[in-house]
């Protein structure tokens, strides 16, 4: 048997699901997917060669889980050189058929590797890799980083790049509670909670009961002008996209709720150094952040958004190990900080001129990670923004997530087009 390391905090929270009863039940249904197609001529060797090259670099890409003693472990098999299968496909809706297919399909979650791979070929001989990984080996940036590594070993651009080990990260996970900066963490969150507990966000909903295992999913696109005009505003008052749709998102949960003092939260990529930027696996968070709303100019609010988003960050370890904990301190007694998840997800592969014509699409299974909350994930590519809702179906129609989507366009309109437009006059 393999030396066996324990799951990390990341890796076991996605394990778990809600039922249809409410019991928290191990699932096999947390994946991730990412769709790379190559529009041009494939040398399918050297493809197969590039794929290797990433999953002998990346050891957490060879993480199998077993069972002892009803825990659950993880150890990395030994790299050996592997075939991925190649299918050919006549049409685009042979591709569709089968990226429903690979999505579909269960994977095997013990002793077995935690991934699904296929390799797609026209008779023109272009094509394309398909890539399924279940979220306890990898997250999104983890999808992003093998594509990037992909095409540069396959472009000839990328020659070696040093391995670093997501076994650094599991021990690193390990230290944390002993460590100095667990307790600087501590003190950061516990001086918020002493001027105030703040509320938990959630968006309204008509309906008081509900599964927490039935969800559906909606996108919408974004019109280009208005994307254009959210670049402006990001460029000429410093702050970043992300932070942008945060404040939005933000402005929209105040105007339904009333609420001024509130947790929001976010996925965070929680890799801070080059050797994590690096390394593939498991290493996204939950941020939990404060929100605090008054009547100010929207610009100035963003600013502040920026800077608190900034100090969440850096001390959100404590809060994401242990909120529970923290909540109980001051006689709280909510599940999760808050009930709207945002992330923000940039799909732009810097290719630093590999001369590859390529497109690329992904995305998560449907679900609400068994909490009652909305994920909203906000996608840009090549200059387009979608938002994408995953909700609760029994709790919100379709409908409602319209309406929703609605409004917060609405916002983003009024906030672009007048900077400096007061928070009390923005109307949803």
């Amino acid at each position: 048997m393999k030396k066996k390391y324990n799951l990390t905090t990341s890796q076991f929270r996605v394990l778990f699901e809600f039922d249809n009863k409410g019991n928290i039940v191990f699932t096999n249904k947390n994946i991730i997917w990412g769709h790379l197609k190559l529009n041009q001529e494939i040398d399918f060797n050297r493809l197969q060669k590039a794929l290797n090259y990433c999953f002998k670099k990346n050891d957490s890409m060879r993480t199998k889980l077993y069972r002892e003693d009803d825990k659950f472990y993880q150890y990395f098999e030994d790299y050996q050189e592997m075939n991925f299968d190649i299918v050919d496909v006549k049409t685009e809706d042979d591709v569709k058929n089968l990226l429903n297919e690979v999505i579909n399909k269960p994977l095997e979650m013990f002793n077995s590797f935690l991934f699904q791979l296929v390799i797609y070929r026209y008779k023109n001989n272009h094509g394309g890799v398909i890539i399924k990984l279940n979220h306890v080996m990898g997250d999104g940036y983890t999808l992003g980083l093998i594509l990037y590594e992909v095409l540069g070993y396959y472009s000839g651009k990328i020659k070696y790049i040093f391995p670093f080990s997501y076994k650094r990260y599991i021990k690193k996970e390990e230290e944390y509670p002993y460590s100095r900066k667990s307790s600087e963490d501590k003190m950061f969150w516990e001086d918020i909670f002493e001027k105030g507990v703040p509320d938990i966000a959630y968006i309204p909903s008509k309906k008081k009961k509900f599964s927490y295992s039935k969800a559906n999913k909606l996108a919408f696109d974004i019109d280009d002008d208005i994307v254009k005009k959210v670049k402006n505003f990001c460029n000429k008052n410093g702050v970043s996209n992300s932070t942008f749709y945060m404040s939005v998102f933000s402005l929209y949960v105040n105007k339904r709720t009333g609420l001024t003092n509130f947790f929001l939260s976010t996925a965070n990529r929680n890799r801070m150094k080059l050797r994590e930027m690096l390394t593939a696996g498991m290493m996204t968070k939950t941020a939990y952040f404060v929100v605090n709303v008054k009547n100010e100019p929207f610009v100035d609010f963003t600013k502040e958004m920026r800077l608190f988003l900034k100090s969440c960050y850096e001390h959100m370890n404590y809060i994401y190990n242990y909120n529970k904990e923290i909540f109980k301190k001051y006689h709280d007694d909510r599940t999760v900080p808050s009930k709207v998840f945002l992330s923000y997800q940039n799909l732009d592969i810097k290719t630093d001129k590999m001369n590859i014509k390529f497109d690329i699409e992904g995305d998560n299974n449907v679900g609400t990670y068994g909490f009652d909350v909305i994920p909203i994930h906000v996608f840009e590519y090549k200059g387009k923004v979608k938002i994408i809702y995953d909700y609760l179906s029994e709790q919100y129609t379709k409908g409602e997530i319209n309406d929703i989507n609605n409004s917060v366009i609405k916002i983003i309109k009024e906030v672009s087009e007048d900077n400096n437009i007061l928070i009390n006059d923005i109307k949803i």
